[in-house]
């Protein structure tokens, strides 16, 4: 219509200005042009159909990973400009490949289809969801907290929970469910790459803990990751990953290292240790096995007792974790208690023989700590000590493996917690 009425116009003024070989011309030309146009019209808006369906998961309709990217960083760097918040969420279907084993992959394709509808109908205009790859998802949520958007999650996370799919009943939890985790800008991260490493870990203790789990970004280890530059960050986050590492060879002491941690925060405290020493000790007690990186899985998780030279392997990770830790500068004083939280009293342990006050005061209480959790927590060899019986244990060995008035302080705190609970 556009085109229709420009030749109008321009007849009726060539009509009265031009001769007719120029009023040829000049519809020749305007036509040539209009149809040029069109065809330029036409190739744009193809273009644009090519880069979006380039954009775009072929199963899902979702942005694909490398749209999610691009987008990341334009909302992060929107959020950061204006001084809002950005929150980040990965999810990964739990059993995805029991499922697919089960059911095939087209059945698989029916359900990854069909949880990108469910997160798209939840989130709305809220924020973008995308196909992180296989079976994750991610999502961006501008202007939330963590915590904001843990409530929204959850919803998601109910809805595939219940959701009728077909062999839902097959499915080890009797449900095809999923894991989720969540960080946010600023207040766990500053870069939209870190903000993307720590939803990661967060989604990677919510499938490693009970799974169908929504979990919110925390670490023992974030106060000290909150006082580093880039490039230190980096580092912490490369030791995060062997925590990692040993949690999926070592499956049965998941969560060992984060109770240690609280139970020599409890010690520590009750003894005096106060400020920069006492956030020294949950870092030690955090990274304390480290150094079972370098073990392997079947040795990690052998049944009934361990062979002489088994024993010698195991006995060097304290070891491999002082040598893991001293070249980093923010973690080098870490080095003595890691080194030495496997020494007895008496000076019976390993790796030097150190006896008594010699061994550092970290150590003695990672020593307990360690002794308390394994003792008390479910593992493919050993029977279950209630925390009666490791207390008692304990206290029978004070003096000889454990500090004896570290031994007392700790079998009080944990019989008055027993106690009050």
């Amino acid at each position: 219509m556009t085109a229709l009425l420009a030749l109008s116009f321009l007849g009726f003024i060539c009509y009265d200005h031009l001769n007719s070989a120029d009023l040829f011309l000049a519809i020749i030309t305007l036509t040539i042009g209009w149809v040029l146009g069109g065809i330029i019209d036409v190739e744009t808006r193809y273009s644009q159909q090519v880069a979006a369906l380039a954009n775009r998961d072929d199963l899902t309709g979702l942005l694909n990973h490398r749209a999610f990217h691009e987008e990341l960083e334009k909302r992060f760097a929107l959020a950061e400009q204006r001084n809002h918040s950005l929150a980040m969420v990965i999810g990964d279907i739990d059993n995805f490949k029991h499922y697919n084993d089960s059911y095939g992959h087209l059945h698989g394709d029916r359900i990854l289809a069909t949880i990108g509808s469910l997160m798209v109908e939840e989130i709305g205009n809220r924020g973008v969801v995308a196909r992180y790859g296989g079976e994750e998802f991610a999502i961006i949520l501008p202007g939330r907290t963590a915590e904001e958007t843990r409530g929204i999650v959850e919803n998601i996370r109910q809805r595939i929970e219940v959701y009728p799919f077909e062999g839902r009943e097959r499915q080890p939890s009797g449900a095809v469910t999923m894991s989720f985790g969540i960080a946010a800008f600023p207040e766990h991260a500053p870069s939209a790459k870190e903000l993307l490493v720590l939803a990661d870990h967060a989604l990677y203790k919510a499938k490693f803990g009970s799974k169908n789990k929504v979990e919110v970004y925390s670490s023992v280890l974030h106060p000290l990751y909150c006082q580093l530059g880039k490039e230190e960050r980096e580092q912490l986050n490369s030791i995060r990953t062997l925590i990692q590492v040993i949690n999926v060879k070592d499956s049965y002491t998941y969560g060992h290292s984060e109770r240690v941690v609280e139970y020599c925060l409890s010690l520590g405290a009750a003894v005096g240790l106060s400020g920069n020493d006492l956030l020294e000790l949950s870092y030690a007690a955090y990274l304390h096995d480290i150094g079972k990186v370098e073990i392997s899985r079947a040795l990690l998780n052998k049944k009934g007792a361990l062979m002489a030279d088994e024993m010698t392997i195991l006995q060097q990770h304290p070891v491999w974790g002082a040598e893991i830790v001293k070249p980093i500068p923010f973690l080098h004083s870490l080095a003595p208690a890691i080194l030495h939280h496997h020494e007895n009293y008496d000076g019976s342990g390993y790796p030097d023989g150190l006896a008594g006050d010699d061994i550092p005061v970290a150590a003695r209480i990672i020593r307990i700590a360690n002794s308390y959790d394994a003792m008390t927590t479910e593992k493919p060899y050993g029977e279950v000590k209630t925390p009666e019986q490791a207390c008692a244990e304990i206290a029978r060995l004070a003096g000889t493996a454990y500090d004896p008035e570290l031994a007392r302080v700790f079998t009080e705190i944990i019989i008055k917690n027993v106690s009050s609970s």
